[in-house]
């Protein structure tokens, strides 16, 4: 599955590994094919199994591929203006420039490197996502003009375009049932069936703000809500309208995503007055309570922070990507802080050519 950040703030939706492909989401990815190694071959073996790490960073105009053992850059893809990154599980990575008007798509060439293959032109693109067949999405057009179109795997015609029941759409993801996801700022979210152009289910119940999104691998939804006064995070069993709504532990949530447990992890934001606190919680299938947090989510500067998506690896680390600021709003420092699973302390920081970090997956070595 995919989660998904709503583009108003940017783009969640990214595919991470260890969950079926859902927003970007999410959380949306399955595990990346392990290349064949050698019997006896050790140090193969250690390499092909490396994550890295993928960031786009608006801030500082690229995607940075890096190597979680050495927390450094192996490649920079520059991007004029991002606007949403999905990664597919063959390790495929689909990036939306707002300025050049395209999706390029890039093809591993190895361990932590890639080459451009091919360009879907998108003139106005709002966000991308791809499912567990690496179908990809994008959603684009002008308020009013918006539509959804699905690529099929290494074609640059659309195979289906969605244009009944967006109004202001602004992310999007899809779960392992090929169901696309659909938020609509700032009121409702809309979900279409594998094949259809008309949404079969329009969610508004418990939809406020919706700032991110989503789905776990048995269908239910999970969306982050900052309005109403309250945050909340609402919970939507598959094929229902009505949510059980998370209060205890969020404040301000920013990203959502689950893991290959099932556990849902939240974000919260800080706010540079210091009346809100970074910080991540944890919770267990069902749970209305957290089993875990982690205060300050790995920011420096818990006051004021920023964290716009969250990923895992196969070993169940958690990745977290920071917009530090200060007390005026402006930009300090973009990082991400990985967590081992369980743990309040971070055991790497990673800070490389980082301005503002939104968007993360993690992905296999090939």
């Amino acid at each position: 599955m995919t989660s998904a950040l709503v583009s108003r703030r940017t783009w969640p939706a990214v595919v991470l590994v260890g969950m079926l492909a859902t927003a970007c989401a999410p959380t949306q990815g399955q595990f990346a094919p392990s290349p064949i190694v050698g019997v006896g071959d050790a140090r193969a073996a250690a390499k092909a199994a490396t994550p890295y790490l993928y960031v786009m960073d608006p801030g500082a105009g690229h995607v940075a591929i890096y190597s979680t053992v050495t927390g450094l850059v192996t490649k920079l893809i520059p991007v004029a203006n991002p606007k949403g990154m999905a990664v597919d599980h063959f390790g495929t990575v689909y990036i939306a420039d707002a300025i050049k008007g395209y999706v390029f798509v890039y093809k591993s060439t190895g361990p932590g490197t890639v080459r451009r293959v091919r360009k879907i032109s998108a003139p106005t693109p709002e966000a991308i996502a791809v499912d567990s067949s690496a179908n990809l999405f994008i959603l684009q057009g002008p308020s009013g003009e918006q539509e959804i179109a699905e690529y099929p795997v290494g074609k640059n015609v659309p195979s289906r375009v969605i244009k009944t029941g967006l109004l202001e759409a602004t992310a999007l993801a899809t779960d392992a049932q090929g169901n696309i996801y659909a938020v609509n700022f700032p009121s409702s979210v809309v979900v279409y069936k594998p094949g259809a152009v008309s949404p079969n289910r329009t969610i508004t119940n418990g939809i406020a703000d919706p700032v991110a999104l989503t789905v776990d691998l048995s269908g239910n939804l999970f969306v982050a809500n900052n309005g109403g006064g309250d945050g909340t995070v609402t919970e939507y069993a598959p094929g229902r309208t009505f949510p059980k709504t998370l209060r205890r532990g969020v404040s301000l949530p920013q990203a959502v995503a689950v893991n290959a447990s099932g556990d849902l992890y939240v974000a919260d934001y800080a706010e540079p007055s210091g009346l809100a606190k970074s910080k991540i919680t944890v919770y267990a299938p069902g749970a209305r309570s957290p089993m875990l947090t982690i205060p300050g989510s790995g920011c420096l500067n818990s006051s004021g922070c920023h964290t716009l998506s969250l990923a895992f690896d196969r070993a169940g680390k958690l990745y977290v990507p920071h917009i530090e600021t200060n007390k005026h709003g402006g930009d300090l420092r973009g990082s991400v802080s990985v967590f081992k699973p369980g743990q309040t302390t971070e055991s790497m920081r990673i800070t490389a050519s980082m301005v503002r970090p939104s968007q993360i997956a993690v992905v296999l070595g090939e």
